[in-house]
């Protein structure tokens, strides 16, 4: 199945018995978390002191959130992208990085262009 760049699959957390060898596996990162801090618009640091850098064709969507929206994180497949934030009421989903990485700038801006 071929991705578009819009596209990302989330890998949900599975039980064990439930496995199958080269099934992709992701460690759990906890329940729910809500926003501690959101100042800047590109970096959303969670409960937990996780600090995640948004991908910037995403940043719109975390406008809509609140210090009490109930977000999810994800282990992802995608080229650039390693964890999506996933808003537990709302659906909408983000993609990100720890925000200490550093995005690789000639393929972000590619990306950006090709839409």
């Amino acid at each position: 199945m071929l991705l578009g760049r819009r596209d990302f699959i989330v890998m949900e957390l599975m039980p064990p018995e439930s496995l199958s060898l080269g099934a992709p596996v992701c460690a759990p990162r906890g329940d729910f978390m809500r926003i501690e801090q959101h100042d800047k618009s590109h970096i959303v640091e969670l409960e937990d002191g996780s600090r995640w850098q948004i991908w910037p064709g995403d940043i719109a969507t975390t406008l809509q959130w609140l210090p009490t929206t109930e977000l999810r994180i994800s282990a992802i497949n995608d080229e650039l992208c390693s964890h999506a934030l996933i808003d537990q009421e709302g659906g909408s989903r983000v993609r990100v990085i720890e925000a200490s990485a550093a995005w690789p700038v000639a393929e972000v801006r590619q990306s950006l262009k090709d839409g």
